[in-house]
């Protein structure tokens, strides 16, 4: 089994982004996502729970055909919306794989930043298990593909944000698509540096 963990944030308000994850798509960056289907959706204690299935596009090479991995998959996104302790945790797994072949699973908690409230923190943790039959190098170039797309969805995410919450006009030319994922990277980074100085400051505080 291999297994990746990544840490963002997003200089957004938890509320934003909880309300924002229901419109990810489509996006400019995630043009590989055909559908979202509801499957199920109810109010238990104060939570949200949803259930979705989500079919998307995937390329899989020549010499990979014979594992039986297709070219469109379907994954089960299964969610918990807590409002009162502002988190969004959300399991999604691929089950276009066949069992015996690769099995990917996701868990991903969004919350608010302790450190700034006006910010949210992002956790993103992956696991891709192969079948007995699989050999490793396979399970290896399944982990790569998923980093690839993981970040991929993060800068989508931010796209629509800043859609949904950015009221500035851009200015005139229009800027390339290379400048504008460097503009979203680029915001993602700012988030994070300002929860470092933030979190710098309060333990300074402490010390003293």
């Amino acid at each position: 089994m291999k297994y990746y963990s990544r840490e963002s944030f997003f200089a957004y308000t938890w509320e934003q982004v909880a309300s924002a994850f229901w419109q990810r798509y489509p996006n400019s960056y995630s043009k590989h996502v055909l559908t979202e289907d509801v499957i199920s959706r109810e109010v238990v204690d104060g939570k949200l729970y949803s259930k979705r299935l989500l079919s998307k596009i995937k390329g899989v090479p020549k010499w990979l055909r014979w594992t039986g991995i297709r070219s469109t998959v379907h994954i089960i996104e299964e969610s918990v919306l807590d409002p009162s302790n502002q988190t969004l945790t959300t399991y999604s797994r691929d089950i276009g794989y066949l069992k015996e072949w690769m099995s990917v699973t996701e868990k991903c908690i969004y919350k608010c930043n302790p450190s700034d409230n006006e910010t949210t923190a992002v956790m993103k943790q992956g696991w891709v298990k192969r079948g007995s039959r699989v050999p490793e190098a396979v399970e290896r170039w399944v982990l790569s593909r998923y980093k690839k797309h993981e970040l991929n969805a993060g800068i989508g995410f931010q796209h629509v944000l800043t859609k949904l919450y950015e009221t500035e006009l851009p200015i005139s030319p229009q800027p390339t698509v290379r400048e504008k994922a460097s503009e979203i990277v680029n915001r993602s980074k700012e988030a994070t540096e300002r929860v470092k100085m933030k979190t710098a400051e309060k333990l300074s505080g402490v010390k003293h």
